[in-house]
């Protein structure tokens, strides 16, 4: 309107020196704030890079993640936590899932808040895996490799024991919401309840160290209670260390 149209000439009205000393702060504003949307750009960290490349082959994989019932439906083959593990090997070196679920798991299932195993693609649980969250990652992807070996026996094929699929928390759970997965209406209806004593699994494997860590933690015991439950009811369930 004329109140803008006066604001206009006014400014035309400035000396030069003036009207061009507003011009090059403006520019020199806009200059700054392009750098510093470029720069949060392009200087990502080494691990959101690796983040951001991780989430690419999971989505060729598995495009269109679904979730599924909580329990024995979200194993993932050792295969798949072993690629996720070498993936991530510089950075987790020797931490425990004190550091992968925070720092790997919750950014790779954030825009789906769903489980690990759903973003990846998930199956049925063969084996319970019973650890310790403060062992090492690459110790409990150690004991995988052996597990896995040791079910499908001596002499079959990498392929062949890589596929062997395991429920293990940090992966088969949905870590956005905790409380629903570890309780709900009851201990009987929380996934790890429903994974362990599920048709499809095998048997259960503890991961223990030598200072037998698992057997201070109360979910451990409780999995180890209602392994052997199974074993001396007859169900078929065998247990391995």
């Amino acid at each position: 309107g004329l109140a803008g149209l006066g604001s206009i000439i006014s400014v035309m009205h400035l000396p030069c020196y003036i009207f061009g000393g507003l011009m090059a702060s403006a520019c020199l504003s806009l200059a700054v704030v392009t750098s510093l949307h470029h720069r949060s750009q392009d200087h990502q960290t080494p691990l959101k890079k690796k983040l951001v490349a991780f989430r690419a082959e999971l989505q060729k994989k598995n495009p269109k993640p679904r979730p599924c019932e909580k329990g024995p439906r979200r194993a993932l083959s050792i295969g798949q936590i072993l690629d996720l593990h070498e993936f991530f090997h510089s950075f987790i070196l020797a931490r425990s899932m004190y550091y992968v679920e925070p720092n790997i798991i919750k950014p790779l299932t954030e825009h789906y808040k769903l489980s690990y195993a759903e973003v990846a693609g998930p199956t049925s649980v063969e084996w319970f895996l019973s650890h310790f969250w403060g062992h090492a990652f690459t110790s409990t992807c150690s004991a995988l490799k052996k597990l896995g070996k040791s079910v499908v026996g001596v002499g079959a094929g990498e392929d062949r024991w890589r596929r062997v699929a395991v429920w293990l928390c940090t992966f088969s759970i949905n870590q956005y919401e905790v409380h629903e997965e570890l309780a709900g209406t009851s201990w009987e209806s929380s996934s790890f309840y429903l994974a362990l004593t599920s048709s499809t699994c095998h048997g259960t494997c503890m991961i223990l160290d030598e200072n037998l860590h698992p057997l201070s933690r109360s979910w451990c015991l409780f999995e180890l209670l209602h392994s052997l439950i199974r074993v001396e009811g007859g169900q078929g369930h065998t247990i391995e260390q």
